[in-house]
């Protein structure tokens, strides 16, 4: 799976995903990669529920194939990803009083029905992807920067835990999550060119940019 940045609407992605010239290399070999298939999959939103057409693609010289997701669909989730994000913060907020997981999904889902199940499911994962996240992060921050010692000058501000955070292991992993996502962007020239300026408010779309730079494929 690759997550790429088609555009951030889904009529106007039904619209071009078909014309758009995609230029993507192999990140097993390097190679060019061209089209293979394409299947639909059902997107979800407050706004919307519609089938969407997702691409494959294939490497010419080694064979692999990696499924191009948009960035409002990351993941193999079916809703949008900034608002099961959206829903996935506020949740871990207690600074706004305990909420329950329907209650909130009431509020953030008023028109879409969503099961107490996927609900759990979107705040527990995140345990199992900070697994994966982790390591590959301080490895590209250790690269980047050779001179710097992770555990003495960055773990501490990576694993640094807000007052605010509730006392559950996953919403101290969303935030370390989090944290260590703001220190590889600190570190690394590229994204410091982006000008990035709204991490506190969407830092999941940022992450599966890092994961796709690390050629993780693993998304929130």
């Amino acid at each position: 799976m690759r997550l790429l940045d088609f555009c951030g609407d889904v009529n106007a992605y039904k619209r071009i995903i078909f014309t758009i010239n995609i230029e993507i290399h192999c990140s097993t070999c390097g190679a060019l990669m061209v089209y293979h298939a394409c299947y639909e999959v059902t997107y979800k939103s407050n706004e919307i529920i519609t089938k969407i057409i997702i691409l494959r693609y294939k490497c010419k010289k080694c064979n692999v194939t990696h499924a191009l997701k948009p960035e409002f669909l990351a993941s193999r989730h079916q809703y949008d990803t900034f608002q099961r994000q959206k829903y996935i913060l506020q949740y871990n907020d207690i600074s706004k009083g305990p909420i329950s997981l329907r209650r909130l999904c009431c509020k953030l889902f008023p028109s879409l029905p969503v099961s107490h199940t996927v609900m759990y499911y979107w705040v527990r994962v995140v345990t199992t992807k900070k697994a994966v996240i982790e390591p590959l992060i301080t490895k590209e921050i250790q690269e980047y920067s050779p001179s710097c010692d992770i555990s003495s000058e960055l773990l501490p501000e990576a694993e640094a835990i807000p007052s605010w955070i509730r006392n559950k292991e996953y919403s101290k992993d969303v935030t370390k999550i989090i944290n260590w996502s703001r220190i590889y962007i600190r570190t690394t020239a590229a994204f410091r060119d982006n000008k990035i300026s709204d991490l506190n408010i969407r830092p999941f779309i940022y992450i599966n940019r890092i994961l796709d730079i690390l050629t993780a494929h693993v998304f929130l």
